[in-house]
């Protein structure tokens, strides 16, 4: 009888802990290329921040210069301002043109200083990425805090990311108060992505970005915005087979 009882049990319990998964582990509909937009940050996901290579390169850049030890002294000068100044900068750039008020003879140092905050490299497995996208068909966006100036120099360096966009989204004159992380920052792109076309009104975006910080902000919006904290090329791919129909081409 006991035997009885317990097999009963077990068949239960069975049963309870086979139904669970069922529940919750249903597939997430995949987007086609036709319902969602692709809304990419740059640093960090398609250009890489390497410390020991890009400090490397800033030594070679500061050695080139004219008055390299007056720079390399100005510039120790400024160090611990601009480490104070940087969490209330949207962007590197932003943070310069807090540093040259500050310290006015830098201004003649703008060329090298601008070299400066934009030694990133490309993330050659994150670009492969994007440009499968747009082959697939998909709408890529670029989303992200640079400044006017470095974007001009990074598209002149790199055109072949930027010849995958469709358009992009950044701070007006470096403005912090609309920049990521701000819940602000995504309803302008919203906003942005409804004037590029009526018909994005409704459609999900998929926001690529390193950052948890701007990863929880977009989901604070609440304008309809899916998120991917990216950490690698790879991981990277996984995601997207896991949110969009790639079965597609153009």
């Amino acid at each position: 009888m006991k035997a009885n009882k317990l097999a009963s049990y077990f068949f239960i319990i069975t049963l309870v802990l086979h139904s669970i998964p069922s529940l919750y582990s249903q597939e997430t509909k995949k987007l086609s290329k036709d319902e969602v937009i692709l809304a990419w940050d740059f640093h960090g996901v398609l250009v890489n921040q390497e410390p020991w290579l890009m400090i490397k390169k800033a030594f070679s850049i500061l050695w080139k210069s004219n008055n390299k030890w007056e720079l390399i002294s100005l510039i120790t000068q400024a160090g611990s301002e601009a480490y104070s100044l940087n969490k209330a900068c949207s962007s590197a750039e932003d943070l310069l043109i807090k540093l040259i008020a500050k310290y006015p003879v830098l201004k003649k140092y703008d060329q090298e200083l601008m070299e400066l905050v934009n030694l990133q490299t490309p993330n050659q497995g994150a670009i492969d990425s994007l440009i499968e996208m747009k082959n697939k068909g998909f709408q890529n966006y670029l989303a992200s805090n640079i400044g006017k100036r470095s974007l001009a120099i990074m598209q002149s360096k790199y055109p072949k990311i930027f010849e995958q966009f469709k358009g992009s989204f950044i701070p007006e004159d470096n403005d912090k108060d609309i920049a990521k992380p701000c819940v602000e920052y995504y309803i302008g792109l919203r906003k942005y992505l409804i004037k590029q076309n009526p018909n994005n009104s409704q459609k999900p975006i998929l926001f690529i970005d390193d950052q948890i910080d701007n990863i929880k902000g977009a989901e604070s919006a609440k304008v309809n915005i899916e998120s991917i904290h990216f950490k690698n090329a790879d991981q990277l791919k996984q995601e997207f087979n896991k949110y969009l129909n790639l079965n597609t081409t153009l």
